[in-house]
């Protein structure tokens, strides 16, 4: 299987670990664009370095770097309480964007129900992306 095939399978393959429902409250859609738009946001994953991703300042635009330096580029939108990423193959990753006792987490969806492995948010930086460079 290809890195990058690899990477996406870890996105849904995981077990989700769910905070208590009532304890999260989606991000507003104007709050994640004034948080987001120009910059380049860290994830983690159960406490180790996970990707980045880099909104660009207007429109939709998105490129998402994993840690091992693999880029993709492609788009993002806005739906209900759901933000989708399409990189360009196998249709749009849906996520909730979460904030829980001060930490934003990005919750996988499918069929507007959490799957896979949340991701914490660790970082925003106004550094752009270096693509192809090994992050681990």
């Amino acid at each position: 299987m290809k890195p990058l095939a690899i990477f996406l399978a870890s996105l849904t393959a995981m077990p989700l670990y769910a905070q208590e429902a009532g304890t999260s409250i989606d991000i507003p859609v104007e709050e994640w664009r004034e948080m987001a738009l120009g910059r380049t946001l860290t994830y983690q994953i159960n406490g180790q370095f996970f990707a980045l991703e880099e909104y660009f300042p207007s429109g939709n635009r998105v490129s998402l770097q994993s840690h091992t330096g693999e880029c993709l580029s492609g788009t993002w939108s806005h739906s209900g309480t759901n933000y989708c990423y399409d990189w360009g193959k196998d249709g749009a990753s849906c996520f909730r964007h979460v904030r829980a006792n001060g930490t934003i987490m990005i919750i996988p969806v499918d069929d507007g129900n959490g799957q896979g492995t949340i991701q914490v948010m660790s970082g925003v930086s106004d550094a752009p992306l270096q693509c192809g460079q090994n992050l681990s």
